[in-house]
């Protein structure tokens, strides 16, 4: 906004440098040597406010990811904490069959059913563990993109609410004095 006024203030000061200009009546060496300095110092500014508009949105479009990479990972560590209390579970119901299978005397046939059992609560925990696994990868990949972002986002936080807009402000000062002087050489 700062760089809006500054702008308009020497958009103002050319016009007023070009009225003057135009009463002098006659178009001298150093008139037109002027007419070019303001006109390269107008296009310099605009320059400026336009870097800053494209900072701008270039910082509004990593909060966005960032936001984005925080909704997914959320979601997967939901995830990784439910297969983790599946897996507790899946392992409850092992130790108990195991309990069951030791305690039984000789029935065969009701063993051979709970080995069989043990067998397929194992290979589903396999299963549970593997995605747990693969769940895990992403997260800690995700976790990556996150920092990346975040780490994004704050170098051009820094470079774009600070340095470069005091850089700014400063060359547009130095701008609107060199218009100040050029009028004051023009009366």
């Amino acid at each position: 906004e700062s760089l809006r006024l500054m702008q308009r203030d020497a958009d103002a000061q050319i016009n007023e440098l070009r009225a003057t200009i135009e009463s002098m009546g006659g178009a001298t060496e150093e008139v037109n040597e002027l007419v070019a300095e303001v006109a390269q110092l107008k296009y310099e500014i605009e320059a400026k406010v336009a870097e800053c508009g494209e900072s701008i949105a270039e910082k509004n479009q990593l909060k966005k990811r960032l936001l984005e990479t925080n909704a997914e990972l959320s979601a997967l560590r939901e995830g990784n904490e439910s297969l983790r209390l599946m897996q507790r579970d899946s392992d409850a119901q092992i130790n108990e069959l195991r309990a069951t299978i030791e305690s039984m005397d000789g029935d065969t046939s009701e063993v051979d059913k709970l080995v069989a059992e043990v067998a397929n609560l194992k290979y589903e925990l396999e299963a549970k563990v593997a995605e747990r696994n693969d769940n895990i990868n992403a997260l800690q990949a995700l976790q990556a993109k996150l920092d990346n972002a975040e780490e994004c986002l704050n170098e051009t936080m820094n470079v774009s609410d600070g340095d470069a807009e005091d850089a700014l402000k400063a060359e547009n000062y130095e701008l609107s004095s060199k218009l100040v002087d050029l009028q004051s050489n023009l009366n």
